[in-house]
């Protein structure tokens, strides 16, 4: 079986006294959060930063503490580990890697919640959420 590796953020911005995360609707239709393959030599921070990048155009600062891995079969004789971490930017600008990416949300959490296309997704957001509240304290 071929093991592919990828590493990705759970990205929020503070607006109007609440948090608000990134979520992309990527070409094949689904939302999810931003996320890509680990180039050589690559640690999974570099990645995260580099994926969402290329994908959002954001620089984002990851906050420690946080890192939640989940795995899945995206085809036959392949598994794929994705690595995600928590992150803040300071801009809510964002610009779309177009070939990748077709939309983009910045919405609450329960709106977030909603719009995600998998039960994955929407559990490291939960735990992203229970993980920023345990911060705050």
């Amino acid at each position: 079986m071929k093991h592919e590796e990828s590493c990705g953020a759970i990205i929020f911005i503070e607006k109007d006294k609440q948090r608000h995360f990134l979520v992309l609707q990527h070409r094949g239709g689904h939302w999810d959060f931003p996320k890509g393959h680990v180039e050589p030599d690559e640690s999974e921070h570099q990645t995260a930063q580099r994926e969402v990048k290329e994908e959002t155009g954001l620089d984002i600062t990851i906050i420690p503490g946080y890192r939640e891995e989940i795995t899945y079969s995206p085809g036959k004789g392949v598994e794929k580990s994705v690595t995600f971490f928590v992150a803040e930017v300071d801009s809510d600008h964002v610009k779309i890697q177009a070939k990748e990416i077709s939309a983009f949300r910045w919405l609450p959490y329960q709106d977030a919640r909603s719009l995600l296309s998998f039960d994955s997704a929407k559990g490291l957001l939960d735990k992203a959420v229970a993980f920023l509240k345990q911060q705050s304290l």
